[in-house]
């Protein structure tokens, strides 16, 4: 654990990198022990994105409560919505405010958005929430700027047959951490997750459906590393360039990384083993605050995969959709 007097004698800026840096558990311990009064508004912030993380969303809510109004951006507006979004799954009788609540603080956080990044963040909650996506359909006039950039340029968001194919995966949902697995252990923390996470709904034997009818898939991730030597042998890097000297910030690369990941069975991938991989994937790599697994998505099919693959029909590769 942080000694919390290192880190109090921190600047601001060491605070914040200090944080982005663990995990959630460690973060909550952290932060609390200095006390919320003392946190900055960007503190606050990294303190509900842990609460968020650990599926905590009421005290997500209340940590973001006290930013003050004029700090609040669009990332804000996004976590409240997000946290929002989260109680909805629980309640049936207030259901409907904290699902209208939720799209409210989405709407927010794409007007406010100065960057891309904050917007596809709410639209991958649109993605797997579509109950969501039904009640903002019902509403355009009350959420114009989320029906410009959402409702109108994924009308039908299951139109294709590779989509639909591959709609399951683009619900999955785990929170990495960098602690690598055997696969009796994942199974033991992976059914503890999603009991807690769906207390009503979740039995064990859903872990072993098949989620992903392929005998093999690539997927591509971002990731922040130190050393090539993080890679594992069926990874590559997207770019090679990503490594020079002068890309380096704080001792590490942000990189774009593709891997080849094959079935067990040879045929089709389950719930937990698509996650189990992932996350050991993960595990030696920092992945900033993004570390809730937010579904996959298809991006078509490739012959090479640089390197990792010599396949002239393709096999399916999708990208890892990470939020924080």
């Amino acid at each position: 654990m942080e000694n919390i007097k290192d880190f109090l004698s921190m600047s601001e800026e060491e605070k914040i990198r200090r944080i982005k840096s663990l995990d959630s558990k460690e973060v909550i311990h952290i932060l609390t022990s200095v006390g919320t009064n003392a946190l900055s508004a960007e503190l606050l912030n990294q303190l509900a994105v842990a609460y968020n993380n650990s599926i905590q969303p009421e005290k997500a809510m209340e940590t973001l409560d006290l930013v003050k109004e004029q700090e609040r951006d669009a990332k804000w507006y996004y976590r409240y919505g997000y946290a929002c979004a989260a109680i909805s799954l629980r309640l049936q009788e207030k259901k409907f405010l904290y699902q209208w609540k939720a799209l409210e603080m989405i709407e927010k956080a794409i007007i406010g958005s100065k960057t891309q990044e904050v917007i596809d963040w709410c639209l991958e909650i649109m993605d797997l929430r579509p109950d969501l996506t039904e009640l903002a359909k019902m509403n355009p006039s009350s959420f114009p700027r989320l029906s410009a950039y959402y409702l109108k340029a994924r009308p039908d968001n299951e139109g294709s047959e590779e989509k639909e194919k591959y709609k399951k995966v683009s619900a999955i949902e785990w929170i990495f951490d960098q602690k690598e697995y055997l696969p009796d252990a994942f199974a033991r923390d992976f059914n503890m997750y999603m009991a807690k996470r769906y207390p009503d709904d979740w039995s064990e034997g859903m872990a072993d459906e098949f989620v992903l009818e392929e005998p093999e898939i690539l997927v591509t991730y971002e990731a922040w590393i130190r050393s090539p030597a993080q890679l594992h042998d069926n990874e590559r890097l997207n770019e090679e360039d990503d490594l020079k000297e002068e890309n380096k910030d704080n001792d590490m690369w942000q990189v774009e990384i593709m891997a080849h990941l094959k079935a067990d069975n040879g045929k089709a991938f389950t719930l937990q083993e698509l996650i189990f991989k992932l996350q050991n994937l993960m595990a030696d790599k920092e992945l900033g605050d993004h570390v809730f697994l937010e579904g996959m998505e298809y991006e078509g099919h490739e012959c090479e995969g640089n390197g990792l693959i010599n396949d002239p029909d393709g096999i399916p590769v999708f990208y890892v959709c990470c939020g924080s």
